[in-house]
């Protein structure tokens, strides 16, 4: 799928899953890159290898990635992808875990676990699903709806390559805690409620004691639905 070109008040972006010209959580000052979203600059471990090598795994196997949105050579937009059930143990989405924290951890996840993984051949997979959820803007360009075009570009590209369904946990309206958009911002892109309304994740962090919901958008109803 071609990159999407944008202008954001005169600035030109472009948006891109993310290839092997750069890796997410990898050493950016190898390349000449910044990567100047939320993410990079408060996470305890940069680079952080359970990462880059975990998103190299989904490169290779499902030719999937993050999105990455790019401003010359500065990356002011993130959004991680995983892929459930596919034989590779999940971190959690937010990249600042490295096997210790919680950050919405929901079981044990180290970097040999993933190097040592077999994954699921993409036609064996049992849901064909991609995983998205916490996403990273730098601050000069929020408020342009930049979040529900990285979202958006995912759906097409998922839908463009035979996925089934692109799924998020999110936060319920209203929490105190929230740092993405919640549930009704998910609710206008089309994504329907899956399941009841939980903590947000496992552990006693005071975000995962935020109310949270499973959302997921069908491709293959869609699909039918316009055929």
């Amino acid at each position: 799928m071609k990159p999407k070109d944008i202008d954001i008040g005169g600035n030109p972006i472009s948006m891109k899953l993310m290839d092997e010209s750069y890796v997410m959580c990898e050493d950016e000052w190898k390349t000449g890159i910044t990567v100047d979203v939320e993410c990079r600059h408060i996470s305890p471990r940069w680079p952080n290898p359970l990462y880059s090598v975990y998103y190299r795994r989904l490169l290779k196997a499902y030719g999937v990635g993050p999105v990455l949105v790019w401003q010359g050579k500065r990356i002011v937009g993130f959004l991680p992808v995983t892929i459930p059930n596919c034989g590779i143990p999940q971190p959690p989405l937010c990249v600042h875990y490295t096997g210790g924290l919680c950050y919405g951890a929901e079981q044990h996840v180290d970097l040999a676990m993933v190097e040592n993984a077999v994954e699921v051949p993409f036609e064996q997979l049992s849901k064909k699903e991609i995983r998205i959820g916490c996403m990273s803007v730098h601050r000069s360009m929020r408020g342009r709806n930049l979040a529900a075009s990285m979202i958006l570009y995912v759906v097409d590209w998922a839908r463009e390559y035979g996925w089934d369904r692109v799924s998020a946990r999110v936060m319920m309206d209203g929490e105190p805690v929230s740092f993405y958009p919640t549930r009704s911002f998910w609710t206008r892109l089309g994504f329907k409620q899956i399941g009841p309304v939980r903590r947000f994740g496992p552990s006693g962090d005071f975000i995962d004691q935020a109310r949270g919901v499973d959302m997921e958008l069908d491709l293959r109803a869609r699909t039918a639905g316009q055929g």
